[in-house]
């Protein structure tokens, strides 16, 4: 069966020059196993579409909500639906 926990992030291109090992680890920890990664230049910022359990589940046809990805100390990742 296929995954259902779909969802999309961003990170800055910027962030992701000066700190691609944090960036990788932080995929790493999310399980995040990705569908697309797209650099948007006219943004300057990387869209991150794929799975992760942190994604809540999606019905059939629905489009892959917006995250906000936080890292802390106390809670590890987490995944916040924008």
């Amino acid at each position: 069966m296929r995954n259902k926990k779909i969802g999309k992030f961003y990170v800055s291109t910027e962030l992701l020059n000066s700190s691609a090992p944090i960036i990788e680890e932080m995929l790493y920890k999310m399980r995040f196993t990705p569908y697309r990664v797209e650099h948007l230049y006219h943004a300057n910022r990387f869209e991150y579409i794929g799975t992760s359990p942190l994604f809540n589940e999606l019905e059939e046809g629905m489009e892959a909500p917006e995250y906000n990805i936080k890292i802390n100390d106390v809670e590890g990742i987490t995944a916040e639906l924008v």
